[in-house]
């Protein structure tokens, strides 16, 4: 046995594996109980979103697209009314009463953007969105359940430190892991880093800005040089006088002859490529092709076919989640009346609406 084991099974009692173990263990013990934050907070994803023209318009574009009119239906072989009521009827009214097609906007908005979406339902049945930057940590219910299952929601100060049992709210959630309930949307990765040393893929977009701004600023115009017979004091009334006119206009009356020259400094192929790097990784990190067809040239009419495949799958995929929810919270809701849910067999579709070109009807002489 080494010199460290063994002063590890002095100091702990443990070998180094036994150590390991229990190291892992207690971690997952204070996870469970005190909670897990947001690794980054809902707070700055919101204000990315809603100060980035590009992730705007990506997760505004796939949500126009994600909330479609959902469609309900229910077990054949159940026929029971209440009140002359089917169940179908008792859905389709309370989705009308609590504006389910508007609220479906609003969970696909967070959803796409912050990989999470939470409603709560109250015990009159009613429908209450969680905000998002209220949600300060999910906590583990008890130790016989791992907190990626069955969780809290502990709100912050703002919101006057409630906790909201797992029982009464949905959580529509995405790309989660085995070890967190946190589900991760587009705009997270684009400000994760795997290294210290290397900024996030945002930071780089930021930085970019920054630089091409300075760029045209610094070569927008020539720099001008003005030589000639003149005095100290020629030279320090001419240079003010330039430096003070306006870009647009300049008209400057001189009694003595100057030669001007203008210089412009080229344009550095570093920084275009620079940027294509930067655009193209930002465009493959929001998953949607079809932005790329307004912004780059060479798309043909198959690739433009593949890229509205890729895009479809997409949307597809984040309706089968919000189809989930939807059906957990119609259980939920049927549960607090006398229908039978597993009778009722609840299911819901989104129709996806597409155009219908009809045939051209064409007469062959």
């Amino acid at each position: 046995m080494g010199l460290k084991n063994r002063l590890l099974e002095a100091l702990f009692g443990l070998s180094k594996d036994s150590l390991k173990t229990s190291t892992k263990v207690i971690v997952n013990d204070v996870k469970q109980s005190y909670g897990e934050t947001p690794s980054i907070s809902f707070q700055t994803l919101q204000n990315y979103l809603y100060k980035d023209s590009l992730l705007y318009t990506a997760v505004s574009h796939m949500v126009s697209e994600t909330s479609r009119p959902i469609e309900v239906t229910a077990n054949p072989e159940y026929k029971v009314t209440i009140e002359g009521k089917t169940v179908i009827d008792y859905i389709n009214e309370y989705c009308r009463k609590q504006n389910i097609d508007g609220k479906i906007a609003l969970w696909a908005m967070e959803l796409i953007a912050y990989g999470n979406s939470f409603v709560r339902i109250k015990s009159d049945g009613t429908l209450e969105s969680i905000p998002l930057i209220g949600i300060e940590r999910f906590v583990g219910v008890d130790n016989t359940t791992s907190i990626t299952e069955k969780y809290d929601l502990q709100l912050n100060a703002y919101y006057k430190m409630i906790k909201i049992p797992y029982e009464e709210f949905i959580h529509f959630r995405t790309m989660y892991s085995s070890n967190s309930p946190l589900g991760v949307g587009i705009i997270q990765p684009l400000l994760e880093t795997t290294n210290i040393d290397s900024p996030s893929l945002m930071q780089m977009r930021e930085q970019l800005r920054i630089a091409m701004t300075n760029l045209a600023l610094k070569l927008g115009a020539p720099t001008e040089y003005v030589s000639g017979e003149l005095t100290d004091n020629d030279t320090e009334v001419i240079g003010n006088a330039l430096n003070q006119a306006p870009y647009h206009g300049k008209r400057i009356v001189l009694n003595k002859k100057v030669d001007i020259k203008t210089s412009m400094m080229p344009r550095s192929g570093i920084l275009d490529a620079w940027q294509e790097l930067i655009e193209d990784e930002t465009f493959v990190a929001l998953a949607d092709p079809l932005l790329r067809l307004a912004s780059k040239t060479g798309f043909t009419e198959a690739s433009s076919k593949v890229a509205q495949e890729m895009h479809q799958k997409r949307i597809e995929f984040y309706q089968r989640i919000i189809k989930r929810g939807l059906e957990q919270l119609f259980n939920k809701i049927l549960e607090q009346s006398a229908y039978d849910v597993e009778k009722a067999g609840i299911k819901v579709e989104f129709i996806n609406q597409t155009e219908i070109v009809p045939e051209a009807n064409v007469e062959v002489k």
